[in-house]
């Protein structure tokens, strides 16, 4: 005589409690891959505008107006910083005008450090640098950090007063 089980509907036929350990580990691969591309970018875009945030917090403090926050300033200053990565060489852009337009004035800070409150400290008590994030000419800001394979980060933010 065969004795047979009964199954009752809320139960999962046998074969599926094999499956889903596999599908278990397929979603944790999904998960650790997803984490491990998309993390560093946003925490990058994350710490772009902490910075953006740290310059406006110190224009407040000596009664000026903070900076807007501009995309296309910050996708420039981010091809900045990667740039600078690759070459290893604090540089300006040569054309950043050009590249800003419409603009009356343009401006950029370039650091590179271990950290971006690092980077930061160093720029606000360089009195150039000190001076380009308290300017009145200034408008819109765009931060750009990138982080080089030694470990080091390389920071662009530049100013833009529009046409």
């Amino acid at each position: 005589m065969d004795i047979k089980r009964v199954r009752f509907p809320h139960e999962a036929p046998s074969n599926t409690y094999q499956e889903v350990p596999c599908l278990r580990r397929l979603l944790i691969i999904l998960l650790v891959f997803i984490y491990a591309t998309v993390a560093p970018a946003l925490a990058g875009q994350i710490n772009d505008v902490k910075l953006e945030n740290k310059i406006n917090h110190l224009r407040i403090k000596h009664d000026l107006r903070p900076y807007n926050s501009n995309s296309k300033l910050q996708k420039v200053a981010q091809r900045r910083s990667s740039r600078l990565a690759e070459i290893h060489k604090l540089k300006h852009s040569p054309n950043l005008k050009k590249r800003l337009r419409p603009a009356l004035a343009v401006g950029e800070i370039l650091g590179v450090g271990t950290t971006w409150r690092g980077v930061y400290r160093t720029l606000k008590h360089s009195p150039e640098h000190r001076g380009v994030m308290l300017s009145r000419t200034f408008t819109q800001q765009g931060a750009g950090l990138t982080r080089d394979k030694r470990g080091r980060l390389w920071v662009v933010v530049v100013f833009r007063k529009p046409a």
